[in-house]
């Protein structure tokens, strides 16, 4: 699935500070998005032999007002065994298309309180999350939004019926001067909580020169999951390095040293890539796992899986999307507090068949493939490796 932005041509181009959009608070800047035309999206059909089929059209995903699409991800919302789409439109309602089996969706958005803010306003949209941080067994999305705006937080509180709770949980107390971008909910310190991070930078250089609150650079927000439904912002607390502006897009979230700890790489505007390094202070233990799919999806792409420690419940799922023009880490990972064994491993494959593995001991990663259960289990690295080395 693509979600294509604007149709942009150099001979339509309104000239630089020319026109109703071209302007930000009475400064001239690029034009856009409003008063360019919209993109609309495709879906390609994967023909499981190298090629692809556009059925954009007979799946009903086209897009026809033509929104400005960015973010998007892959996700199966009522856990039917079958993949929805959620898209974060700018300037416009977000999508949510909803699996109708017979390779056609219906798109849901307003109906399920996904497209819009509580207060019924379009929201500029960027990035997109996924998680069941409050582990019900169901998943609830996260959408960056502009300046002025706030992140928007939906609760997942029955199958197909979400609730903004931007502000109840928290979140949106940071509004304000933020343009967020890149985004994913990941256990940072491995409490059993999914916390959240979103990486900001304006759109806009001009706003260096005018006096509006906000700066071109930015830095990241860090959310603490409470476990409680709510979040706090902890970033001044958690590392010099995420208080530095920068002008960041594309964020990717994985175990880069094999250590149990989840990092962070940052995609920036007009600089280097950022490195986020998690050196796990918290000293709490985790589990990650690692699916062998079979056929034409070896990474086992739409699977859910269950992971109980005592009282401890999580699900996760594996997806490809999210964030912001990034991929992370296939490979699901579970913080587990103080927790020492993991009960029960139960995976939901793509095909509906389940298994099970019991009484895995924490802080190791495992291999789990189709069909033939646990075939690997690995210690993380231990020594400090510097990274490119």
């Amino acid at each position: 699935f693509v979600a294509n932005y604007v149709d942009f041509k150099l001979s339509d181009l309104p000239k630089f500070g020319k026109g109703k959009f071209c302007e930000y608070r009475g400064v001239p800047v690029q034009c856009g998005p409003r008063g360019l035309p919209g993109a609309g999206d495709s879906l390609f059909r994967n023909n499981g032999d190298g090629t692809f089929t556009n059925v954009t059209q007979k799946a009903g995903v086209s897009d026809p007002d033509g929104r400005y699409g960015l973010g998007v991800v892959w996700t199966d919302v009522d856990g039917d065994g079958w993949q929805d789409i959620y898209v974060a439109n700018d300037s416009g309602p977000n999508f949510l298309y909803h699996n109708k089996h017979d390779g056609t969706f219906e798109e849901i958005g307003y109906l399920t309180g996904t497209a819009v803010g509580e207060d019924g306003n379009e929201q500029g949209s960027m990035g997109v999350a996924v998680a069941d941080y409050l582990h019900t067994g169901r998943v609830a999305f996260f959408v960056s939004n502009f300046v002025d705006e706030y992140d928007t937080l939906y609760r997942h509180d029955k199958p197909l019926f979400f609730t903004d709770v931007s502000f109840a949980s928290g979140i949106a107390k940071v509004r304000g001067p933020w343009v967020g971008w890149g985004t994913a909910f990941f256990d940072y310190d491995n409490d059993g909580w999914p916390d959240l991070m979103v990486v900001n930078g304006h759109v806009y250089p001009q706003v260096d020169n005018i006096d509006v609150g906000s700066k071109y650079a930015q830095r990241i927000l860090l959310f603490h999951n409470n476990g409680d439904g709510t979040f706090t912002e902890v970033a001044a607390q958690t590392g010099e390095a995420l208080m530095v502006p920068r002008v960041s897009r594309g964020a990717a979230f994985g175990d880069l040293f094999n250590d149990g700890h989840i990092d962070v790489v940052i995609n920036n505007l007009d600089g280097k890539p950022t490195v986020l390094r998690n050196h796990g202070g918290d000293h709490n233990n985790w589990i990650t796992i690692k699916l062998l799919g079979t056929g034409k999806n070896p990474d086992a792409l739409g699977a859910r899986v269950k992971v109980v420690a005592g009282d401890l419940v999580q699900w996760d799922e594996v997806r490809s999307g999210g964030s912001y023009l990034s991929s992370s880490d296939l490979r699901l990972h579970f913080g587990l507090g103080r927790r020492t064994r993991v009960d029960l491993i139960e995976v939901h494959w793509p095909d509906g068949k389940v298994e099970a593995v019991k009484d895995v001991t924490a802080n190791n990663f495992l291999t789990i493939q189709y069909g033939q259960g646990l075939v690997k289990t690995a210690p993380p690295r231990t020594n400090n490796v510097d990274i490119g080395k």
